[in-house]
């Protein structure tokens, strides 16, 4: 079984994008969240199985660390 971290931005104008960092190019757009995590995942599985057909090496999870910024500090007025 893999995991892979997954990174989820609306849009302005239009639904939401999600992408794996791990899988290049591994991207899915649609209106809800719920759409794009089930073509998401269908992307994955079908990426990797390219790869596997191909005899590519499957990327492995990288891994990613997180800072924390104090919305106070970012919205605060001079």
């Amino acid at each position: 079984m893999f995991t892979y971290q997954i990174m989820i931005e609306p849009q302005e104008e239009w639904g939401f994008t999600i992408w794996i960092p791990s899988l290049p190019w591994c991207i899915s757009e649609w209106e809800t969240i719920e759409e794009a995590m089930i073509n998401i995942q269908e992307a994955a599985e079908l990426y990797l199985k390219t790869l596997n057909k191909k005899r590519k090496k499957i990327p492995l999870e990288q891994s990613f660390n997180n800072i924390t910024i104090d919305s106070k500090k970012v919205f605060e007025y001079a």
